[in-house]
């Protein structure tokens, strides 16, 4: 494959790491390497575009069209999802399946949803994170809104998780966490998953604010940090710079808030 340019793989065979057989898995990840070639899986069911009119995968159809991005460890929901896009009415551009993350993993994806042209806001479904550090700081470079659905926070179902993809759930605090920490906002189970990811992927491309004095101006920089919005200075022709203290602080008061475009 890699003479013929092929440099993306996705593996959708089962019986990995999920099953123990990590030096498999592990064979399978340098072998591909060392021709310069990225693997997404195993285990997965494939990858899903509206905008690349692509169905990658073993489901039966595209889901809903929409400006959402998903990416999700467990396949059979990403199959269920697909068919509830259409009947709640939430649509998605990408479904991408990440199975064992034994390459690519929710770093990875989180960056490319980040940089993608149609992505409005990025929804997640997470079993378990293997590098915290890079997902925190992917998440925390992430212009988009993420939401994340996190399995496995009882006993039963971090058994279940590490079974399914070979996943160790680790604390729910401990991912509850790190969530607040880079801005994820966590979903309490599916329906309020389909809840966010329609409010936030039907939100309008940019917005600005302005205010009379610095005290607003520090509960609405507040507001805008935790909502994941960009900000920046008003021009000089909007505001332009003066000189002593009070006048400094209502002129640089008026700030326009922006989200960027996604």
């Amino acid at each position: 494959m890699w003479r013929k340019g092929v440099k993306g793989i996705s593996i959708i065979t089962s019986g990995f790491s999920e099953v123990g057989e990590h030096e498999l898995e592990e064979q399978v990840v340098k072998t591909a390497r060392e021709y310069g070639m990225r693997i997404i899986g195993p285990n997965i069911i494939g990858v899903l575009s509206n905008s690349g009119k692509m169905n990658a995968s073993f489901a039966s159809q595209l889901p809903m069209n929409g400006t959402a991005g998903l990416i999700s460890q467990s396949g059979a929901l990403l199959i269920a999802m697909i068919a509830a896009t259409y009947t709640r009415r939430v649509g998605f551009d990408k479904m991408l399946s990440i199975g064992n993350q034994s390459d690519l993993d929710f770093a990875d994806l989180v960056t490319y949803l980040a940089e993608d042209d149609v992505t409005s806001c990025i929804t997640l479904y997470v079993e378990g994170i293997k590098d915290g550090a890079r997902f925190m700081e992917a998440a925390r470079n992430c212009d988009k809104p993420i939401i994340a659905l996190k399995a496995g926070t009882s006993a039963h179902g971090a058994a279940a998780a590490a079974s399914h993809t070979g996943s160790l759930a680790g604390a729910a605090k401990v991912y509850e966490a790190a969530f607040k920490q880079v801005g994820v906002t966590q979903a309490d189970d599916l329906n309020d998953l389909f809840d966010r990811t329609l409010a936030l992927s039907l939100q309008p491309p940019a917005c600005k604010a302005t205010t009379c004095s610095s005290s607003p101006t520090v509960a609405v920089l507040a507001f805008w940090q935790r909502t994941r919005l960009k900000i920046r200075p008003a021009p000089p022709q909007v505001c332009p710079p003066t000189r002593g203290s009070g006048r400094t602080q209502k002129a640089y008061a008026r700030l326009w808030l922006r989200q960027e475009p996604g």
